[in-house]
């Protein structure tokens, strides 16, 4: 029996490798090609809010390499940035070719940067938050050209997208939410349409992911939640949905930039809500007003660290509400203070600073698009990483940090902080439970003992000890399949104890039960003509094969693209009896029938899964990792419901897969095909009812596959001359054609 591992803690990953496309070292080239009638229209006046996306080319070169990328797509992007001189642009890979990517990615947000003179800002707040482990955007700078025009230094940042998601998160097929102004997290009511309201013809809080569902149930909850009274057993609440350490720390981040354009100003962050964990994560989001910059006469590197989310008036609960909670107040307190050690001081971020300006000095001389908006040369470039003060940039970045780090330092409340869990992780075998936890705490661990209950029986302590990688580990052995209560308490040095959860217990179950021989048999990841569902649509498609001797009550089950998210679509109520076939169309459109599937099938290559239920802790069925696939040619089980996967040379859904392996062309095969010419149906010979047919046009390629029973159904086709073969009972004739007219 296979372990099965639940992440139910910290589920965000640590910071990705920059990768191919935000290389630290250099300054990449990247030039943009398209007709010049379409950039002039482009940047009209009258379109600059137009997010309509024209056809170009890029070429991207990182020293001696060079990538041409073909059918892009290119528009402008942002939001002031828009009217600025020194235009930011959106390149979208996939805009003309579905599912097209390039090193992994579907988009790059190019940013001008137009009202920040030194050309970093963002980057160095966006790398603060990754180095703190919040999920944030990678950036690097590059060099833009666009139709051999220098446009100047830029901003490569990375697209928040599901593709963001995936390298970050354990379970990405949660719910993203773009959070724009007026997304200001008050509790409106208990009505989660009522927080799909609109402002400026989009949604404040806008679902870039699952927009089919279209479910806010879980925001409304959040935010119902958040606005609950402190007194009202808010830590209980709030703890149940959101990731809270994560969040004080990026209060925390976001205070000591002074990014004041983002959560406090209700806009310009996003919220991922994990459907397994059911708790949110926040994102930041365009990080440009930050290190000084200013629009209301506000000294940002001096304001309180306590009262920085007032500043911009009232009603801004994240903060507001979180620091009113003693507990939460002294861990925001410990995270300040951290974060001033490790990395927001001189010490660590002039030399970062010196490094990058060294670096970008040579591409920033000759960039005259960065002087036209605010008038800034070349020493106004220099002298922003040191002292400066000009407009609404009040502060040199080095001097900011010095000021805000002093500052901060002389505010920070006294605090000995309650241990805070860092990580949680079950892992579940037929014989044990085991429980891994990581704690941190400013004054050092004392103890963490789990009390624990086996189906309702006495409870139990277990003192769990670091094992050899530095986890807290307690193993609990199991005899059969049940449920297991359990908390975990944790004492520091200075003798203050947490339990987590705070309130109550977590249930899990334990053991695994007998689980059906249902398999994964054949899949087309690429459907272009070769099968059609209910609906005449070629869509992606998954057979599952009855392999027992027993009928499988199918809904039961559940069938996934995600191994972290293994009950993203249950099967349909249906029973599927020994030797018998289900195709499972991968469309994301359950509108159309309950064997449509809520994900759809990568042609590149991924993981499909079929799961057990909650009761068997989701115990795994069957399971395929593929690679690349061909356009309508299937990947199937040979032998049939045993083998292993291998490229078939007949698609055969609801058939066995066996029945080509022994197959042979007889072309003097006498095969009836009537009427012929035709246009709506023909028929041939009744014996081969039973039997699968292709039909295949006058390149071989197949656009019909089906089981004949009397009739065959052909006004699908366009007039032409068209190849009919029968593929069953060992033969194949291509020694017939077909007339549609």
């Amino acid at each position: 029996m296979l372990c099965i591992v639940q992440y139910s803690l910290n589920a965000q990953q640590v910071r990705p490798d920059d990768g191919y496309l935000f290389d630290q070292t250099i300054v990449p080239k990247i030039e943009v090609y398209l007709s010049q009638d379409s950039l002039d229209t482009m940047l009209l006046p009258t379109n600059v809010r137009s997010n309509h996306e024209y056809r170009a080319m890029c070429i991207i070169t990182k020293g001696d390499t060079k990538d041409t990328i073909n059918n892009i797509g290119l528009r402008l992007r942002g939001n002031t940035s828009r009217l600025a001189d020194k235009k930011s642009f959106k390149i979208s890979f996939n805009s003309f070719e579905p599912e097209k990517k390039f090193k992994g990615l579907e988009k790059l947000n190019l940013n001008g940067e137009h009202n920040d003179p030194s050309i970093v800002r963002a980057k160095l707040a966006w790398d603060f938050f990754a180095d703190a482990e919040i999920p944030a955007a990678r950036v690097n700078h590059v060099r833009l050209h666009i139709n051999d025009e220098y446009r100047g230094l830029y901003l490569n940042v990375e697209h928040i997208d599901e593709e963001f998601i995936k390298k970050r998160f354990e379970n990405t097929d949660g719910n993203l939410f773009k959070c724009l102004w007026p997304a200001n997290l008050n509790y409106i009511n208990s009505d989660p349409e009522s927080y799909k309201f609109t402002n400026s013809g989009r949604r404040a809080y806008d679902l870039k992911t699952n927009t089919v569902e279209d479910d806010y149930s879980g925001l409304a909850d959040f935010i119902w939640r958040l606005n609950s009274s402190v007194t009202n057993n808010f830590q209980c609440k709030i703890e149940e949905v959101l990731d809270v350490n994560s969040v004080l720390k990026a209060m925390a981040i976001d205070m000591l930039t002074s990014n004041w354009d983002g959560v406090i100003n209700q806009n310009n962050f996003y919220l991922y809500e994990d459907l397994n964990t059911g708790k949110f994560h926040w994102l930041p989001y365009d990080t440009d007003n930050t290190f000084g910059i200013d629009w209301f006469g506000i000294d940002w590197a001096s304001v309180d660290i306590y009262q920085y989310a007032n500043r911009l008036g009232s009603d801004r609960p994240l903060y507001e509400q979180m620091l009113t909670l003693p507990e939460y107040r002294a861990k925001y307190t410990y995270y300040v203070d951290q974060l001033i050690q490790s990395y927001f001081n001189n010490s660590v971020l002039d030399p970062v600073l010196d490094d990058v300006s060294s670096m970008t000095t040579p591409f920033r001389i000759p960039d005259t698009y960065a002087t036209e908006d605010y008038n800034w040369s070349i020493t106004d470039f220099s002298n922003s990483f040191d002292d400066f003060d000009d407009a609404h940039v009040k502060y040199g970045l080095k001097s900011f940090i010095t000021k805000r780090k002093s500052k901060a330092l002389e505010q920070l409340d006294d605090y000995d902080i309650v241990p805070i869990m860092t990580s949680l992780k079950i892992v579940h075998t037929e014989s044990d439970v085991q429980i891994y936890t990581d704690m941190i705490d400013d004054l050092g661990i004392e103890s963490v003992i789990l009390h624990y209950s086996i189906d309702s029986a006495e409870w139990n302590e277990s003192n769990m000890a670091l094992n050899d990688d530095g986890h807290y580990l307690a193993t609990i052995a199991i005899n059969a399949p049940g449920f297991l209560q359990y908390y975990i308490k944790v004492t520091d040095s200075s003798n203050q104890s947490r339990n987590f959860p705070s309130c109550g217990n977590t249930e899990i179950n334990t053991g695994f039960f007998p689980t059906p021989n249902l398999v994964i048999n054949e899949l087309m990841a690429s459907n272009s003509m070769a099968v059609t569902d209910n609906n005449g649509e070629y869509d992606d498609w998954i057979e599952l094969y009855n392999a027992d001797n027993v009928d499988i009550q199918l809904s039961n089950y559940y069938l996934s693209d995600n191994s972290e998210n293994p009950n993203k679509w249950q099967l349909p109520n249906i029973i599927l009896s020994p030797d018998d076939y289900l195709v499972i169309w991968a469309d994301e459109d359950g509108s159309q029938g309950d064997t449509h599937a809520n994900f759809k099938l990568q042609k590149s290559g991924e993981q499909i899964g079929i799961y057990d239920n909650t009761d068997n802790n989701f115990a795994l069925l069957d399971y395929i990792e593929f690679g690349e696939q061909n356009t309508d040619v299937s990947f199937g089980r040979r032998p049939n419901g045993v083998g292993e996967f291998e490229v078939l040379d007949f698609y055969s859904p609801q058939t066995n897969n066996d029945i080509n392996t022994e197959v042979k062309e007889i072309s003097s095969l006498n095969l009836s095909v009537y009427p012929n010419p035709t246009s709506i149906e023909i028929r041939i010979d009744e014996k081969y009812i039973g039997q699968r047919y292709n039909i295949a046009n006058t390149h071989g390629k197949i656009l019909t596959s089906a089981i004949y029973d009397e009739v065959i159904n052909i006004k699908q086709l366009p007039s032409g001359l068209y190849y009919i073969s029968i593929v069953g009972g060992g033969v194949i004739s291509i020694d017939k054609f077909i007339i549609v007219r």
